[in-house]
């Protein structure tokens, strides 16, 4: 009876924390598929695609190791501010949910197609760059992107909700929206200027060019 009481415990915590973060939970499996999918376009024998990815990469990798920090910086801030951004954007529009969706997804490719060419083209020199000079700032931004994401969601339902209904939007709901999204600048910031420093400490130990 102890054992089965147990395991009731546990299911419905299990069931507890999928009906919390059931949002997160979707959000994060699109990353991951959309991962799956970048790395299954680096393995397509397509001799014109692997041509495109490889100057691609050529260029991005010449001009990274080449420019100043603070250009460094700027480049990776941009970049987390365009997904950032799209999210606030679509949380914003009663319909954006769908497009909010699709950011994760399309993070995780454009992520995927990094990983799987430095590996099917540089091998362990290639990982080796890759988990110290961009694993770490892409755990962080990939993280604020899928909060963001979240936040994103719950805000473009209620306002699908109250659109619906014809009720009024209520401004706590904008406040606290905005709040949020000034709290994931600021981290975002942090994670652009982690990406400076392991690109400035690391980057000269690969000569992937």
């Amino acid at each position: 009876m102890k054992i089965k009481r147990r395991f009731n415990v546990v299911r419905l915590n299990k069931m507890d924390f999928i009906n919390k973060y059931n949002i997160m939970i979707i959000l994060t499996v699109l990353f991951v598929c959309g991962i799956i999918i970048g790395v299954s376009i680096i393995k397509n024998d397509n001799a014109a695609m692997q041509s495109s990815i490889a100057q691609i990469f050529t260029k991005f990798y010449t001009s990274r190791s080449s420019q100043s920090m603070l250009s460094t910086f700027a480049h990776s801030m941009l970049i987390n501010m365009i997904f950032l951004g799209g999210s606030f954007t679509f949380g914003m529009c009663c319909i954006g949910v769908p497009a909010v969706c699709a950011l994760p997804f399309i993070r995780g490719i454009s992520l995927g197609v990094i990983t799987g060419y430095m590996y099917h083209t540089y091998a362990l020199d290639g990982v080796g760059h890759f988990m110290l000079t961009m694993l770490p700032g892409a755990v962080f931004s990939v993280s604020l992107l899928l909060i963001s994401c979240n936040e994103s969601y719950k805000t473009a339902m209620d306002l699908l909700r109250m659109v619906t209904k014809g009720t009024v939007v209520q401004n706590g709901i904008i406040k606290r929206y905005l709040t949020v999204y000034l709290f994931l600048i600021g981290f975002t910031a942090l994670a652009s200027l982690l990406d400076m420093v392991l690109v400035k400490v690391f980057s000269g130990l690969f000569a992937l060019g």
